[in-house]
């Protein structure tokens, strides 16, 4: 029958749109339901057992929000928040959760890690729990200087099970999944069963606008998000060679091999992968990258005492140097010039020339030699990238009084679907038209809008070399009026400059 007629689904009738309205509310329902339950749907159909036979772990972390209101709450936003923070107790809305695959070096092997978050977690027999391990390596200077003999293969081998290799992997997706995390979300599920109902009533010249609009900024966003991350990348996974003392005999290995306790051959020009602390010779080192510190910084030997040592405290920083800053001078090694990047002692050079220089270095001792005792995340470029890959979640005023905002827009909108239903006459045609006053009042192009800003704010700072991999951070920086900084050392030069 043409057009379905007969049936009454299809035609223009009370009857297709109480068919439509159905299937809009059970679509809603059944979205709504897969986006609450996406991140444990994943494991549902899966047969949970002991963590020593998984094949697939859930981790479950409660993500605490730190909310910056200080002299700023009024008792509208202490009322939202207090409800707020009372559903989010209620249905743990604030648990991430992630599944990590079991690992095992090999299949005979019995002990299980995972990989979370970059660091590695081992499976404990006697507690049944997934760990991380670090090693002590003492906490004076001759405690210190005591592992100068260096590690045996097996050492080295046992602790880079329980650490894992030197190297920090940032997964990156490709663009369609990425594209597809971004519509995972209840903004565009509001969007799309907005524009649903436009296409249904012949209102499609303008939902076709919207939706285009709103695929637009969509692609865009996961655009530059996707660049930046890529940014963060390359500054996280980098990789040399360098002179180990392994079964006290020096060799060139690769720095993901590094382990706490390894001692290190250092040579001008080279970039330190690790942290440490100088056994013996002086060090020279250009920290800019990371403390910002514009001057080189000199890195002395431990003395062979009893002083306390802790590397993020007092003077122990004088014998400490960090990953990601390069050598420019050390006792017998040329100067390096700042601006000459040179990634490894051995990068470039053949392999003939690299065992040859193992072999000179296994007669020679290398005059300078430092100590590692992190590596990975556990090292402070480590937890800065980390601390970039997985931000804590933050509250800002603009934040809270959003919520609030969006609280009377909802109510608002409500009151209008009732006023609809109730003056047009409680049938189909007056739900439609409510539909039609919620969009209006929640305008879906909002997060639009807001998306295309925020976006064209951080192509500007790219230009200038800014990454940004959370867009809503450049509206919170752009309220910025007042910087405070611990010192002026990193903000001026050295000297005095006169000015009439």
């Amino acid at each position: 029958v043409k057009g379905g007629v007969a049936y009454g689904l299809l035609a223009n009738s009370n009857t297709s749109m109480a068919v439509f309205i159905f299937v809009w509310h059970l679509g809603a329902v059944w979205m709504v339901a897969m986006l609450a339950c996406m991140s444990r749907l994943r494991n549902y159909f899966r047969i949970e057992c002991s963590p020593a036979q998984a094949h697939v772990v859930q981790v479950e972390e409660r993500q605490e929000e730190m909310v910056m209101m200080e002299g700023t709450q009024n008792r509208l936003t202490l009322l939202v928040n207090r409800i707020r923070e009372a559903l989010v107790r209620k249905f743990d809305l604030n648990i991430v959760i992630e599944s990590c695959a079991a690992q095992r070096l090999s299949p005979d092997d019995e002990r299980v890690f995972i990989e979370y978050h970059c660091t590695r977690y081992v499976l404990s027999s006697a507690s049944g729990q997934f760990q991380c391990h670090t090693f002590g390596l003492g906490n004076t200077h001759r405690a210190m200087l005591a592992h100068r003999g260096g590690l045996t293969t097996q050492q080295a081998s046992d602790r880079g099970f329980y650490i894992g290799e030197n190297f920090i992997r940032v997964a990156v997706p490709s663009f369609p999944v990425a594209l597809l995390k971004e519509f995972l979300s209840y903004i565009y599920l509001y969007q799309m069963m907005c524009m649903w109902v436009w296409f249904y009533f012949n209102y499609y010249k303008m939902a076709l606008v919207q939706f285009s609009v709103i695929i637009a900024s969509a692609f865009v966003k996961v655009a530059i998000r996707l660049h930046s991350e890529y940014k963060v990348k390359s500054l996280a996974e980098h990789n040399s060679e360098c002179r180990v003392k392994r079964d006290g005999k020096w060799s060139v290995l690769s720095t993901a091999d590094l382990v706490p306790g390894d001692v290190v051959a250092v040579d001008a020009g080279m970039e330190i992968m690790c942290d440490g602390c100088v056994l013996q010779g002086e060090v020279v080192v250009d920290e800019s990258s990371l403390t910002g510190e514009a001057m080189p910084v000199r890195k002395l030997p431990l003395k062979m005492d009893d002083m306390a040592y802790d590397a993020q405290q007092g003077a122990s920083k004088t014998y400490s140097v960090i990953a990601g800053t390069r050598v420019l001078q050390c006792t017998g090694s040329i100067i390096a010039s700042p601006s000459h990047s040179m990634p490894s002692l051995l990068s470039g050079k053949s392999l003939a020339e690299k065992q040859a220089i193992a072999s000179a270095s296994s007669d020679d001792e290398p005059e300078t030699q430092i100590l590692v005792t992190q590596t990975r995340t556990a090292t402070d470029k480590g937890k800065l990238i980390k601390r970039i890959l997985f931000p804590v979640r933050y509250s800002f005023v603009f934040d809270e009084q959003l919520r609030v905002a969006v609280l009377f827009l909802l109510a608002y909108a409500g009151l209008g679907f009732a006023l609809s239903i109730w003056l047009m006459g409680h049938d189909m045609t007056s739900w439609l038209y409510g539909v039609f006053v919620l969009a209006q009042t929640c305008q879906p192009l909002i997060p639009a809008s807001l998306t295309i800003g925020q976006s064209v704010a951080a192509h500007r700072l790219r230009r200038q070399n800014i990454f940004c991999i959370d867009l809503p951070r450049t509206i919170m920086a752009g309220k910025v009026q007042v910087f405070c900084f611990d010192k002026t050392g990193t903000l001026t030069k050295e000297g005095l400059e006169y000015f009439a």
